[in-house]
């Protein structure tokens, strides 16, 4: 069986050679996925398009994706008058996340953008995440319950931590999926309610306020009389223990 996670770069849009979307759609198709699905993950990832796991009912797998395009990433660039590039700091976590930052800075050398990567310890990069001290971090999502639970930032960008990432809305948002997420939160109605967050990763990927790079998979061998288990990226086995199992 398998899990899977949104392995991403969050923007702290706060800071102002962010704050035109030419810039950030730029970053996006500088960003080959392919060498993090092909080289990193040996092909255990699939291509990342929007903020909700492909695998997820609420997902939208025909949204518009930044296919490489390093053409178009430098027009875009030159356009928002950053064809010099510049400089950002990259905080991140040990292991798979380190290493996929580091390509993503290989990557962004070809805009002239110099990224200084820095790996933390969980704890501290956690504090730093949810206080909004950092420019860029190099994070991941894993499984949620609800499609809220992967908008929840966009929806809501002046509560809670995205009101750090977001200068309380100020630094960033986006009216309508402010009130497509407040309507979704509440709808009962299930169709009605994917085309509300269907709607809202186009916007998301139209606006492009973070990296989205890969859904990483993440495996668990178990024995066939283990029924209904699940993969937990907690790796705390929340789902071995709330199993059921079969007699033998």
């Amino acid at each position: 069986i398998q899990g899977f996670a949104n392995q991403y770069v969050e923007f702290n849009l706060e800071h102002p050679f962010l704050s035109d979307v030419r810039v950030r759609k730029a970053l996006s198709y500088a960003t080959n996925r392919r060498a993090l699905v092909d080289g990193l993950w040996q092909g255990r990832a699939t291509l990342l398009n929007s903020p909700i796991h492909p695998v997820f009912w609420a997902s939208k797998p025909d949204t518009t994706t930044f296919d490489n395009n390093i053409e178009e990433a430098k027009r875009l660039m030159a356009e928002a008058g950053y064809a010099d590039g510049f400089s950002v700091t990259l905080h991140t976590l040990p292991a798979a996340h380190a290493q996929s930052a580091e390509i993503v800075k290989e990557l962004l050398r070809e805009l002239n953008i110099e990224v200084n990567v820095i790996v933390e310890e969980i704890g501290t990069f956690a504090q730093r995440v949810g206080e909004g001290n950092f420019e860029w971090c190099g994070t991941a999502r894993g499984m949620r319950h609800d499609p809220t639970g992967y908008l929840n930032d966009f929806g809501r960008p002046h509560v809670g931590q995205a009101a750090n990432w977001f200068a309380g809305g100020e630094g960033w948002k986006n009216d309508e999926i402010m009130e497509l997420f407040e309507a979704g939160a509440v709808n009962l109605d299930i169709p009605s309610r994917l085309q509300q967050f269907r709607r809202i990763q186009e916007l998301v990927m139209e606006e492009a306020p973070h990296i989205y790079l890969v859904q990483n998979k993440k495996f668990h061998a178990v024995r066939s009389e283990l029924k209904d288990m699940y993969v937990d990226y907690t790796d705390f086995l929340t789902g071995l223990r709330s199993s059921a199992r079969l007699e033998a």
